[in-house]
């Protein structure tokens, strides 16, 4: 397994480049998180939700990055269970048996991987989940890892 230690090393490491958003606590009581706008209500989960928490009560701080590699962004031409975040298709990547697919939202652009197999028109909606328990928490300042959801017994790599 490839350990990360910071978002420089993470962005050099796998193609197509990982995913980073900035990531705010929404709501503590539901424990979910903001990363794209106001109106975002992510779960991510009870043990990365406590490593935010913690992080943020020792660091005085409301700010860190969340990353995300482009497999574990999922997307949907229509919306279902899940896949809460609307973006729009901003452009198609062939990658030999796959694609990556550029969505935005809000003005950022962040990176999904499909197989070839399925088509998306440029500028049209889609659906997105994302797979928060195969992400990592960088220090937004430092920009080192603070906490990653992949468990040491996958024997695959970020």
């Amino acid at each position: 397994m490839c350990v990360l230690y910071c978002v420089c090393v993470a962005q050099l490491f796998g193609e197509p480049e990982i995913n980073i958003f900035d990531l705010k606590i929404k709501d503590k009581s539901k424990k979910t998180v903001k990363l794209l706008d106001e109106n975002d209500d992510f779960c991510i989960g009870d043990e990365m939700f406590a490593e935010v928490e913690k992080y943020f009560d020792a660091n005085k701080t409301e700010h860190i990055h969340l990353g995300v590699r482009a497999k574990y962004i999922l997307l949907s031409k229509e919306p279902k269970d899940g896949y809460n975040l609307e973006a729009t298709l901003y452009a198609v990547e062939p990658m030999g048996n796959k694609n990556v697919i550029i969505v935005e939202k809000n003005g950022i652009y962040f990176r999904c991987l499909v197989k070839n197999d399925y088509s998306y028109h440029i500028d049209t909606k889609v659906y997105v989940k994302i797979d928060f328990k195969n992400s990592v928490l960088f220090d937004s300042e430092t920009q080192e890892l603070v906490y990653s959801s992949y468990k040491e017994n996958k024997s695959e790599e970020l």
